[in-house]
């Protein structure tokens, strides 16, 4: 007797340790959450215009630090499907090397983990660069613009 009693208060134990996630019927009501939980972000970083003078603008950090938790108790997640990519000589650098920019659109799938919820959602990203920068450029623009969609 001594034995179960012992055996049920380390499982009792071991159950209020470990954290309970928020359950939700639908992919729409765990975003609602998401949304809820994140509200506003910040814009934290500053962007060099000319002039000396600098706009604030919200980085794709930002909003991954703030989404990421949030997406991850209520059970969203996200992954890149299909991808469209067009890259296009623009032109040239004062030094006379070659400028490329990448266009892309990616379809991205989001999942829920509490139910068979399953949502595509396409954003687009562009970056310029002279190497092979600019579809990491161009993805992150296609992320940051994604967040943006879910907030």
């Amino acid at each position: 007797m001594a034995t179960a009693t012992t055996t049920k208060k380390a499982d009792t134990k071991s159950e209020s340790e470990s954290p309970q996630l928020p359950k939700h019927g639908s992919l729409a009501a765990a975003l609602c959450a998401v949304m809820s939980d994140v509200g506003t972000v910040a814009m934290s970083g500053k962007l060099p215009v000319g002039g000396g003078r600098r706009v604030s603008v919200l980085s794709v950090g930002d909003l991954a630090k703030a989404l990421q938790p949030a997406l991850a108790q209520h059970g969203v997640i996200i992954a890149p499907g299909k991808m469209q990519v067009q890259t296009t000589l623009v032109g040239q650098t004062k030094n006379g090397v070659d400028q490329y920019r990448t266009d892309l659109v990616v379809e991205w799938v989001v999942n829920h983990r509490d139910s068979d919820d399953v949502m595509s959602v396409s954003s687009a990203g562009a970056g310029t660069d002279t190497g092979d920068k600019g579809i990491y450029k161009a993805q992150t623009g296609a992320l940051k613009y994604l967040y943006r969609l879910l907030l």
